[in-house]
């Protein structure tokens, strides 16, 4: 019976370890570059990209209560953004741009194009609120080819959407 205990205990330890790894696996999957480590300033630069226009859930309606929650506003400021754009998938996919998925857009360096367009949720600040937490948008949803930059193997600027 002690035995029988032991291998209990035993095998939900190392599921919890093994549950832990993936964890940390995935955690350290969607930091990482595809060439390796980036820089302290593009990884900084990356995740402010994914708070500011990642959201594969996002709806036209939800424009008020994530812009204001995630705090997204004119750079330096609490001034509402004018327009913000949210990406409906997942940042693996939208990572791929910056690769195969993407190719370079007008020439510009460090700017590509989705191969494949994606649906956005482009929110546009009304009259009312003109600071955070206080901004109100008006979303509405769209498919556009998305144009962004890439750093180090990562996206770290939305430019803009363009129509099919």
């Amino acid at each position: 019976m002690n035995t029988l205990l032991f291998s209990k205990g035993f095998i939900m330890k190392t599921c919890l370890k093994l549950h832990l790894l993936s964890f940390l696996v995935l955690l350290c999957y969607t930091t990482l570059s595809v060439s390796g480590n980036p820089s302290p300033r593009t990884v900084a630069r990356y995740k402010k990209f994914i708070t500011q226009h990642v959201d594969a859930k996002m709806a036209a309606n939800k424009c008020d209560r994530e812009v204001n929650g995630r705090h997204i506003s004119k750079t330096y400021s609490d001034v509402c953004k004018p327009i913000n754009t949210f990406i409906q998938a997942n940042i693996n996919h939208i990572k791929t741009i910056c690769d195969k998925a993407g190719k370079p857009y007008l020439g510009k360096r460090n700017l590509r194009i989705s191969n494949q367009p994606f649906p956005v949720v482009n929110c546009n600040a009304k009259k009312g609120g003109k600071r955070l937490p206080n901004c109100v948008y008006k979303g509405k949803a769209a498919t556009v080819y998305i144009v962004i930059a890439c750093e180090e193997g990562v996206p770290v600027h939305y430019e803009k959407g363009v129509r099919g």
